[in-house]
């Protein structure tokens, strides 16, 4: 499941840089500055993940031959039948029950508040709409809707700061951050940094209104006054927030923060780099896409390889069904096929007899009834050398030929490769080959050997229960226990426990036994094997 992998990272991520808001910057008074950082930060949360520094990885993933070997009589063994509930599966049944509870509360506050709207309405400033709501002591906005209670006192200076809101845009915000609670719903930072970000936006909206009463402390007698109002919908901007009206008082009538607060700003920009070591360091993954600061390949292709690797001790089963080659070095296509030579019709012969010297010109040729061409009294006239007669007698032998009709004989087509069957495996055996890395640690060391992983296929053709049963350490058998792990497709075969062998190797080095050599006849539950082959560089 690398995709819950990826949210878990992302949300770790989110975590850290609203603890970095907490303790720096929140209770600067650059509002507009907290704005764009916790918006930012949200982004970068979930972009972080997906951004790997190839210069810190510790596997090399270039110069790679992989081959894959499968195993045609393989047969499952134990939990037949039995369908396995797993911890992995039960967090995505219950994440998956959360966001769409989530999706629906969003949903439900959206419909309230459309209901609302087709209450009576007035336009302010032709773009404004002012929703009267009767009988209530409310006063909120959404997007360019205003709705106040006809019960509220000072609605003149509501409005206006509920119209702070609607220029600032602060709706979308609120929205924006709403989508991501849905999505990160089990993480209790989004909740806090969803609440930091409404208090900027009071904060924004307060400083604005105060400036037009032109006395701040006028303005803050007017917010304990106004302080027991019924507030809107959570996703909305309520005037009246209780809990909020302590620090909205607090931030109205402190000094403002100087230039050099802003330095602070700039702590995201370390923290950021330091996330991005820990992403490409502290996380196996398959999701990291782009690639900043390219490593060095020490590992290269030297040798292009059309089967198995060659020196391995012991012989493969011939049963191949898929090679990976290193693309960083193209290979050269293969010479075209020889033209085969110009052949006549089945029975025609040409011959060519008497060549007469004579000095007297001939009919160049005749063509006989049997199809026989005989090529006469060639002038010896025209000739003023050997090589001169034997290039007549060859013009005159396609001149003859074209007029009896010989054609060239059509060369068949290649026959159509034999096909072989899919195995069950198939997807499974591709997404190993192509995710597993060889370790810098095992390459450096010049370790080789097999690693034998065994899994359990359950009744929704899902992989549960992965367990290395032989491994040859150096973050090898890690390294393979993660890949079979972030597979999320299915196996479309009989419940039951298999094993697949993963077989690293370096050319130049003694090779290692292969672990199909002895799994294919005596264990019927091995699938097969890959083997990884290393090229170092000279």
């Amino acid at each position: 499941m690398s995709w819950l992998h990826y949210l878990l990272e992302a949300n770790i991520y989110l975590a850290v840089f609203y603890l970095l808001y907490f303790v720096l910057l929140d209770k600067e008074t650059h509002y507009k500055l907290n704005r764009i950082y916790l918006l930012a930060t949200c982004i970068l949360s979930y972009l972080i993940p997906l951004i790997q520094i190839g210069a810190l990885r510790s596997y090399m993933d270039g110069g790679q031959v992989i081959t894959i070997i499968t195993n045609p009589n393989f047969k499952p063994i134990g939990t037949t039948g039995i369908f396995h509930f797993t911890l992995l599966g039960s967090l995505l049944y219950a994440y998956i029950l959360g966001a769409a509870v989530m999706l629906v509360i969003f949903t439900f506050k959206i419909i309230q508040l459309i209901k609302l709207t087709h209450a009576q309405k007035n336009v302010l400033d032709d773009k404004y709409k002012l929703v009267t709501v009767k009988d209530s002591n409310t006063a909120f906005s959404f997007f360019n809707y205003v709705f106040i209670g006809t019960n509220v006192s000072g609605a003149d200076t509501i409005i206006r700061h509920e119209l702070v809101h609607i220029n600032q845009k602060h709706s979308f915000d609120i929205v924006f951050l709403e989508l991501i609670k849905i999505v990160s719903w089990f993480n209790p930072f989004i909740y806090l940094l969803q609440r930091s970000l409404k208090t900027v936006h009071e904060y924004i909206a307060d400083e604005q209104t105060a400036a037009y009463e032109n006395d701040a402390l006028t303005y803050s007698s007017f917010l304990v006054n106004n302080a027991y109002g019924i507030s809107g919908s959570s996703i909305t901007h309520s005037f009246f927030n209780y809990n909020l009206l302590k620090k909205r008082i607090i931030m109205l009538n402190q000094k403002r923060s100087g230039n050099l607060a802003r330095l602070k700003y700039l702590a995201v920009i370390p923290v950021c780099g330091g996330l991005l070591c820990m992403s490409t360091l502290a996380f196996s993954k398959t999701y990291g896409w782009v690639n900043i600061l390219p490593a060095n390949k020490s590992l290269s292709l030297q040798t292009p390889v059309t089967k198995n690797p060659d020196v391995l001790k012991s012989k493969i089963p011939d049963t191949v069904m898929w090679l990976k080659l290193d693309t960083s070095k193209k290979i050269p296509p293969p010479p075209p096929p020889p033209v085969p030579p110009k052949k006549s019709k089945s029975g025609n012969k040409v011959k060519v007899t008497d060549v007469k010297l004579s000095s007297q010109p001939t009919s160049s040729a005749d063509v006989k009834s049997d199809n026989r061409i005989t090529i006469t009294d060639v002038k010896l006239a025209q000739a003023s050398t050997t090589n001169d007669i034997n290039v007549k007698v060859k013009n005159e032998i396609a001149d003859a030929r074209a007029k009896a009709g010989d054609t060239q004989q059509k060369i068949p087509p290649p026959p159509p490769p034999v096909m072989r069957p899919l195995s069950p495996f198939d997807a499974l055996s591709k997404y190993v080959a192509k995710y597993t890395r060889y370790p810098a640690k095992a390459f450096e060391n010049n370790l080789v050997g097999s690693i034998i992983v065994q899994f359990t296929v359950t009744n929704d053709h899902k992989l549960t229960d992965i367990s290395i049963l032989k491994g040859i350490g150096s973050g090898c058998d890690e390294e393979v226990k993660r890949v079979v792990n972030a597979f999320s497709g299915t196996v479309n075969t009989n419940p039951g426990n298999y094993k697949l062998a993963v077989t690293y190797y370096i050319k130049g080095l003694e090779a290692p036994k292969t672990a199909s050599a002895d799994l294919f006849e005596k264990d019927p539950s091995f699938v097969g094997e890959i083997i990884i082959a290393g090229y170092p560089s000279k």
